[in-house]
């Protein structure tokens, strides 16, 4: 059983290691070999922090005056510069009327 100082201690490795989040516009659905978003528009330092046990959160902002007439469709993080998480979502027309962030949560789990 993995104890939970153990997956806070999991979660601090990989919060400390969390450098950026990821932005773009492709829609083909992510699987386990993609190495790189599809279409990259954004790269945001991430800002992270702890959640609940085994958690943490890595946050990207997209500002009013960012990426307006984008097609918003794909996020994910790098650890290290490696991105290691990806996922697609309905599409998001970006605007200088709306600020965009992308939030991404990491969750070490006893199984």
């Amino acid at each position: 059983m993995l104890l939970n100082q153990g997956r806070n201690s999991i979660r601090e490795l990989i919060r400390s290691s969390i450098d950026t989040v990821r932005i773009g516009t492709g829609t083909t659905p992510e699987t386990g070999a993609d190495t790189a978003l599809e279409t990259q528009i954004a790269s945001k330092t991430a800002s992270t922090w702890n959640g609940a046990t085994g958690e943490t959160r890595a946050r990207g902002r997209l500002s009013t005056a960012e990426q307006n007439g984008e097609s918003l469709a794909e996020g994910g993080a790098t650890l290290d510069g490696v991105l290691c998480s990806r996922k697609t979502h309905s599409t998001l027309e970006k605007t200088a009327l709306i600020e965009v962030e992308y939030e991404i949560v990491y969750r070490v789990v006893t199984v």
